[in-house]
C-alpha cells in the first residue's frame, strides 16, 4: 500500500507493446487533412485515440501515460548501472542496499524475527508505562528513528517569511488509506473492508499475543481524517507562544527527541504549525483517547511501512490491497520496487554515473535558453497587463524577474567529491535489508533535522531528481524541471524546437505562472470555466494550464528557434505544437478515481487549455463561442 502513502513516479521494466513517441510529420499531415473541427471539438480524442488503440497498458498500473512510461525508462537505466560491476565509492553500498533488497526473502526468517521484536518493545513500552504517555513525543520519535510521520509531522523547512534560514514545521501528519476513502467509508464500504483485512492479516501474522483491533484502528484513521478536513490556517510564532497557547511544551519535546545530540530550539526561537484547529483537535484525542487504540495504530504504523521488505507473506498482502483498491491484476517487480528504493535514498550517487552513459549536457543549455524565452513572455505579459494596481505590478514583476531555475539538477550533484562528502555517513551496508531500510530511514530524517539553525544557501529540492513532472518551489520562488523531463517524449535535442515548446515548454509556462496563483486566483472568474472548476486547487492548475500554453507558444513564434526550424526542417504546420501539447497528456485509466487531485482529469484539462487559447482557435479555424475566451492577464 505504498502508493498511498507516497505517489511512486519511477517505475520500469518489460512494457510490452508500449508506444513512447509522439508523430511522425506525415501522421501530422494526415491529422491536418482530418476535419478541423474535430480538434475544437475534442483536441484530445483526435490527437490520443492512435496512441490509445497502439498503447498496453502493465498488469500492475492502475493508469498509464507518457510520464509513467518515462519514468520507466528512467528505472530500466538505473538498474542497468546498479547491475554494473567494479564500482568504487558511495555507489557500492547503493548496489549493497538493490541487492538486499532484490534477494529480501533470504533472510525473511531473521527479519521477520527482529521486525517483531522491535514492535513488541514499542507496545509493552508503551503498555506498561503507569505513567502519562507524551504521545507527540512519541509520534517525534518514530518520525526520527523510521523517517514516516503518524498522527503529526515534525520536520525542518525554509521559514516562508524569511526564506534566509531554516525553522521547523508541524502539521498533520500522513494517512495510509487515502482520505476520500476515510471520509466516505458509506461509499467505499469494499475498499474499507478490504482495509480491515489488511491490517487484521499482518498483525497476527506478527503477533498471537498482542491485542489488536482492526476496526479501532480504522476508526482512529477516520476521526484524524475528519480532523484533517477542517479548515487549514498557517500561523508562524515563537516556541513559547505556541507552548502556551496549546498548553504543550514543544521545546521540551523537540529538544528531547527531535532534535536531540543535534540542536537545540529555545524559547524564542520561531516555528510554523500548518493546520492549527488539527493540531489542537489531535492534542485533545491523544489525552483522552484510550492508550490501546492508540498502540496499536502506531504498531500499524510501522508495521505498514515495513510490509514490503519483509517476508514473501507479508508482501503478498500488501498487494492484495493494491488489487483490491487499485484494481491492478499483478504486483509490480521485486527489481522495479527496489531501484525506485536507491533513488529514494541515493538518488544523489546515481546521477554521475546516469549523466556519462545515458544524457547530453549540452541538453542543459538548450533547455535553459527555452525557458528563458517563456520567461521573459510571462514578464512582457504582465507588463501589458491592465488590471493590477501599480504597486501590484511592480512588486509581481519583480517577483518574475527574481524566478531561478534549476534544469536537469544543482550543480553541486555533479562534483563527486561533494557527493560523497553527503553521504560520508553511509558506509559497510550489508546483506540484511532490514538494517539496511533502518540505516537509510534515520540517514534522511536526521539529514532533514540538522538543517535547523542553518542559513540557507543550496536550493531546497521540492522532489527527486529524477521525477517525470516539473515544480514550483513558492518558498525559493523556484522552478525545477528534473532529469527526468528532459528526455522524450517531453523533450529531445533532434525534434524541431517547437515539438519541444509545445512539451516541455508548455510544463515550464505552467511552472512560472504558479509564482502569481495568489495574485491571478482571485481575478479568475471567466464564465468558461464556472460550471465545470469549483475547487481553488483545481483553479490554479487550470490557470497554469492555460498561461503555461500560451507563454510557450509566445515564447517560441517570438525566439530565433522558429527561424531556424524554418531553416532545418522548413515550413511546419504550426497545428503540430497543439498536438504535441497534447499527446503529451494521453493517458489509460480504469476509472478508479479514488484520490483527491488539483488536476481536472486529462481529457478535460487538455480540451479545456486548448480551446481558451486564441492561437489554437484562430490555427484551427474554430467557430466562435458564444462564451468569451478566459484571459487573465
Amino acid at each position: 500500500m505504498q502508493r498511498f502513502a507516497v505517489l511512486v513516479i519511477l517505475f520500469s521494466n518489460t512494457l510490452g507493446n508500449v508506444s513512447l513517441s509522439f508523430r511522425t510529420k506525415d501522421q501530422h499531415n494526415k491529422t491536418s487533412n482530418e476535419s478541423e473541427s474535430s480538434a475544437c471539438d475534442n483536441c484530445y480524442k483526435l490527437s490520443c485515440d492512435q496512441w490509445m488503440k497502439e498503447t498496453t497498458k502493465p498488469d500492475y498500473e492502475p493508469h498509464w501515460n507518457h510520464f509513467m512510461s518515462a519514468s520507466y525508462q528512467i528505472n530500466e537505466k538505473i538498474r542497468n548501472i546498479l547491475e554494473d560491476d567494479d564500482q568504487n565509492g558511495v555507489i557500492k553500498e547503493a548496489q549493497i542496499f538493490y541487492r538486499s533488497c532484490i534477494d529480501f526473502q533470504e533472510q525473511e526468517t531473521f527479519n521477520f524475527r527482529d521486525l517483531k521484536v522491535m514492535l513488541a518493545l514499542y507496545y509493552n513500552k508503551w503498555m506498561n508505562n503507569e505513567q502519562h504517555i507524551d504521545w507527540v513525543e512519541v509520534a517525534m520519535g518514530i518520525t526520527k528513528t523510521f523517517n514516516i510521520n503518524p498522527i503529526l509531522k515534525f520536520y525542518i523547512n525554509i521559514d516562508y517569511k524569511n526564506t534566509k534560514q531554516y525553522i521547523p514545521y508541524i502539521e498533520p501528519g500522513n494517512l495510509i488509506f487515502p482520505s476520500d476513502l476515510l471520509l466516505n467509508t458509506q461509499i467505499y464500504q469494499k475498499e474499507i473492508n478490504a482495509y480491515i483485512r489488511w491490517i487484521s492479516r499482518t498483525l497476527r501474522y506478527l503477533f498471537t499475543s498482542i491485542p489488536i483491533s482492526p476496526i479501532k484502528i480504522v476508526e482512529f484513521e477516520v476521526t484524524l481524517a475528519q480532523l484533517m478536513s477542517n479548515k487549514v490556517t498557517v500561523e508562524r510564532n515563537t516556541t513559547k507562544h505556541f507552548s502556551d497557547r496549546f498548553n504543550y511544551n514543544f521545546q521540551k519535546s523537540m529538544n528531547n527527541i527531535l532534535l536531540s545530540n543535534i540542536a537545540r530550539l529555545e524559547d524564542h526561537d520561531l516555528v510554523v504549525i500548518k493546520h492549527s484547529t488539527y493540531l489542537n483537535d489531535v492534542l485533545f484525542l491523544l489525552n483522552t483517547m484510550d492508550r490501546r487504540f492508540i498502540a496499536n495504530y502506531l504498531i500499524w504504523y510501522i508495521a505498514k511501512d515495513f510490509s514490503r521488505d519483509i517476508t514473501k507473506y507479508m508482501k503478498t498482502l500488501n498487494f492484495l490491497i493494491d488489487q483490491a483498491v487499485l484494481g491492478v491484476e499483478k504486483d509490480i517487480p521485486r527489481d522495479i520496487k527496489c531501484a525506485n528504493k536507491v533513488l529514494d535514498n541515493f538518488e544523489y550517487v546515481v546521477v554521475s554515473k546516469y549523466l556519462g552513459r545515458y544524457f547530453d549536457k549540452n541538453v542543459l543549455s538548450d533547455v535553459q535558453e527555452m525557458a528563458n524565452d517563456i520567461h521573459e513572455n510571462f514578464h512582457m505579459l504582465l507588463l501589458n497587463n491592465s488590471w493590477l494596481s501599480e504597486e501590484t505590478k511592480r512588486l509581481s514583476l519583480d517577483k518574475i524577474k527574481n524566478i531561478h531555475f534549476i534544469i536537469g539538477f544543482p550543480k553541486w550533484i555533479s562534483n563527486n567529491s561533494a557527493v560523497e562528502q553527503y553521504y560520508i555517513d553511509i558506509r559497510n551496508l550489508s546483506d540484511n535489508h532490514l538494517l539496511n531500510i533502518l540505516t537509510m530511514k534515520r540517514f534522511k530524517a536526521v539529514k532533514n533535522v540538522r538543517l535547523f539553525g542553518h542559513y540557507v544557501d543550496e536550493a531546497l529540492l521540492p522532489s527527486n531528481v529524477f521525477a517525470v513532472n516539473a515544480f514550483y518551489s513558492i518558498l525559493q520562488n523556484l522552478v525545477f524541471i528534473p532529469l527526468g523531463l528532459l528526455q522524450k517524449p517531453f523533450y529531445s535535442a533532434q525534434w524541431p524546437k517547437m515539438y519541444n515548446y509545445g512539451a516541455l515548454g508548455s510544463l515550464i509556462g505552467h511552472e512560472i505562472s504558479h509564482s502569481l496563483d495568489t495574485t491571478g486566483r482571485s481575478k479568475f472568474k471567466c464564465q468558461f470555466y464556472d460550471n465545470k472548476i469549483k475547487q481553488p486547487l483545481v483553479t490554479g492548475e487550470n490557470i497554469a494550464d492555460n498561461i503555461g500554453l500560451d507563454i510557450s507558444y509566445q515564447g517560441y513564434i517570438e525566439s530565433y528557434f522558429s527561424k531556424l526550424d524554418e531553416v532545418f526542417w522548413g515550413n511546419q504546420d504550426r497545428k503540430t505544437f497543439f498536438m504535441h501539447y497534447s499527446q503529451m497528456w494521453c493517458e489509460f485509466s480504469n476509472n478508479r478515481d479514488l484520490f483527491n487531485d488539483e488536476h481536472t482529469d486529462v481529457e478535460k484539462r487538455v480540451n479545456q487549455a486548448v480551446t481558451n487559447n486564441k492561437y489554437f482557435n484562430k490555427i484551427y479555424h474554430c467557430k466562435k463561442s458564444i462564451k468569451p475566451l478566459c484571459k487573465l492577464w
